[in-house]
C-alpha cells in the first residue's frame, strides 16, 4: 500500500514537471528591443582605457598617464590593497614638478633634497638584491656539487 502511494507521488510529480515544461516550451517571449541595435565589433571600436584620475585617454598597455602620471591599467582596479602610485609615480612626479616653471625655487630644493635622501635606500636596495640573487645561485651549484 505505502510503495503505490508513493508510485502516485511521482507520477503525479511527472505530469506536473511536464505540464510547467510545456507551458515554458509554448510560451511566447518578448523581443529583445536592443537587438541588432548595434554590432559587437562597433562596441569594441568604441572601447578605450582612461585614466581614473583624469578622464585622459590612455594608449592600450599603457601604465602610466601621459598627462598625470597617475598608475592606470586594466589591472589596477582590481589591486586596490597595493599602494602603486605611492611606490612608482613619486619621483616621476617630482622630476615633473623640478621642470615646471611654476614651481618656486624653494619648493624645488625640497624637491632635490627629498630625491637626494631617497635615492640611496632605493639603489642600496636594488644592489642588496643582485647580491642575494648571486648568493642563492652561488649555494644552488654548492648543493649540486656537493650531491653529484
Amino acid at each position: 500500500m505505502a510503495f503505490m502511494n508513493i508510485l502516485i507521488i511521482i507520477a503525479v510529480g511527472l505530469i506536473f514537471v511536464a505540464f510547467i515544461a510545456n507551458l515554458l516550451k509554448n510560451s511566447s517571449t518578448t523581443p529583445d528591443p536592443w537587438e541588432n541595435e548595434i554590432s559587437k565589433d562597433e562596441v569594441d571600436k568604441l572601447k578605450r582605457e582612461i585614466c581614473l584620475n583624469c578622464g585622459a585617454e590612455v594608449k592600450a598597455g599603457q601604465y602610466y598617464c601621459p598627462k598625470c602620471n597617475n598608475v592606470t591599467g586594466k589591472y589596477v582596479p582590481y589591486l586596490p590593497f597595493v599602494n602603486i602610485p605611492f611606490n612608482y609615480s613619486m619621483h616621476q612626479t617630482l622630476w615633473g614638478k623640478l621642470k615646471s616653471k611654476d614651481v618656486s625655487f624653494l619648493l624645488k630644493s625640497i624637491i632635490i633634497l627629498f630625491i637626494i635622501l631617497t635615492a640611496p635606500p632605493m639603489i642600496i636596495g636594488f644592489f642588496l638584491y643582485l647580491i642575494i640573487k648571486v648568493i642563492l645561485k652561488f649555494i644552488k651549484k654548492v648543493k649540486e656539487f656537493c650531491a653529484g
